[in-house]
């Protein structure tokens, strides 16, 4: 008898998975075409209406019959407007029966519709967790490791950033991953009912606007490694300072070996606008470092200016 692979059976399933979320797509398309057609149904020419309003038009209808055969000393004209009145009132009536109708059928395709979308939500979520349980059995085989060990991490990746971990075509990610033993996949999800859909773009900066989320795969002490170097970017803060020219002179001589020394010292980078007359340094980084170094730029500002 074959040994059972665990690997095989959530492949296995993975695919069945996905066989169902093609068929639930499949039923949302065709409750689309049945909105359509039902919508085309509706008369633009009738005024929408509600059931409260067609429930009243007998009891209304009723009431005007009453007071027509009960009150004394009705002109003819003032019998023709209730007459006029009572004929109209059936005629609305009428109008909203075939509403009405179409406008049902409308709310039930609606909410089939829901259905299936919740149902559609809830295969992408296990999907996602199959993913993941997969990912961690390749993890483990990849680098060695016990799948009973392998956690995952989540790390918040501001948009600003984002090119930043990422890197051009992945860089910054696989430098990560081979030197931290995981695997990074940057994700940014979506509802199925704005239309869009989870998707993870491994190693691909996802399209501009909200966070993204980092989740890294692997052991725990390689995951931590992992996202402490992600935090440095994602946490990083600039603090922008005016140094007079100096002081200028003196980080950027020598092919900028005071610059060097800061930015390896603090784990920063500094950057600076060479377009003022007054420079301005930006120093970028985690926000102990980025601090640390502001203080001693500006103990070398008060020194060269003593």
């Amino acid at each position: 008898m074959a040994a059972f692979d665990v690997g095989d059976a959530l492949r296995g399933r993975l695919k069945q998975g996905s066989e169902q979320r093609l068929l639930i797509l499949a039923r949302i398309r065709s409750l689309d075409e049945r909105m359509n057609a039902t919508m085309k149904q509706i008369d633009k020419k009738i005024k929408p209406g509600k059931q409260s309003e067609y429930d009243g038009i007998d009891s209304e209808i009723a009431g005007i019959e009453y007071k027509r055969n009960t009150s004394a000393g009705l002109t003819l004209n003032e019998e023709k407007k209730m007459l006029r009145k009572m004929k109209d009132l059936g005629k609305r009536k009428d109008e909203l029966e075939g509403y009405l109708k179409v406008d049902n059928k409308i709310k039930e395709i609606r909410a089939e519709k829901d259905r299936e979308y919740e149902s559609l939500n809830t295969m992408d979520k296990i999907q996602s967790e199959l993913t993941r349980a997969l990912k961690r059995l390749d993890i483990a085989k990849l680098w060695g490791d016990s799948a009973a060990d392998v956690v995952e991490r989540e790390v918040v990746v501001p948009e600003e950033t984002i090119s930043q971990v990422v890197g051009r075509q992945g860089a910054n990610l696989k430098v990560i991953e081979s030197e931290c033993r995981v695997t990074i996949d940057i994700d940014r999800a979506r509802d199925n009912r704005r239309g869009g859909r989870s998707k993870d773009a491994n190693k691909d900066e996802p399209a501009g606007g909200a966070p993204a989320t980092a989740r890294v795969t692997g052991v725990p002490a390689n995951v931590a490694r992992a996202v402490e170097r992600l935090e440095r970017t994602t946490l990083a803060v600039t603090v922008e300072l005016k140094i007079k020219e100096p002081l200028y002179v003196m980080l950027t001589s020598k092919r900028a070996k005071q610059l060097n020394q800061l930015q390896e010292q603090y784990g920063i980078r500094i950057f600076d606008d060479r377009q003022n007359p007054e420079r301005r340094g930006r120093n970028s980084g985690a926000p102990d470092g980025a601090n640390a170094n502001a203080n001693a730029n500006a103990n070398a500002n008060a020194n060269a200016n003593a």
